[in-house]
């Protein structure tokens, strides 16, 4: 037959808390003294300070400037902002490089862009290209204005039939 284990009272539990080996230490040991014989061999060992408890590091092999291996890349970002000389591709001893197939020791030489006097203004007023100079002064009302009298017609499709045939003879 299965015999279930029945719960412990609270006596009970705080006897058997009392009886395991670490409360027991607890209660004989204080401090450093607590510790001692402990298997974690992840310390050299212990000391207290300001009644805290540090644990003392192994020693390791000594590290000096010189030993090190240093970190001589960079990283994307940083290269891409560095100051690299002027490069083309038709240039004498050209600076080696990684590959890069955007390297600017591979392009054609460009021209340096002008420098403006001291004074001067470069703001250009203006259209562009899309700017017609011989109807500058026409004002909207002037494009729209056909001259013909006010029309007393209503009906909608008449209407919508006079505005297609003014657009069409407007686009010619």
């Amino acid at each position: 037959s299965l015999r279930i284990p029945r719960p412990l009272s609270h006596s009970d539990a705080m006897s058997s808390r009392m009886r395991s080996p670490r409360s027991a230490r607890a209660h004989k040991e204080q401090g450093l003294e607590y510790l001692k014989g402990a298997r974690v061999h992840s310390s050299a060992g212990f000391m207290m300070a300001g009644g805290t408890v540090l644990a003392l590091p192994h020693k390791g092999p000594a590290y000096s400037p010189s030993n090190r291996t240093r970190f001589r890349g960079s990283s994307e970002y940083r290269g891409n902002f560095k100051e690299i000389p002027q490069c083309y591709c038709s240039m004498d001893q050209k600076p080696l490089q990684e590959y890069d197939p955007l390297a600017f020791r591979s392009r054609n030489a460009i021209q340096d862009v002008p420098v403006p006097y001291k004074n001067s203004s470069i703001v250009e007023f203006g259209g562009g290209l899309h700017v017609n100079k011989n109807r500058r002064f026409v004002t909207t009302n002037m494009v729209q204005m056909s001259g013909e009298p006010v029309s007393i017609v209503s009906n909608p499709g008449i209407i919508a039939e006079h505005a297609s045939f003014k657009k069409m003879l407007q686009a010619k």
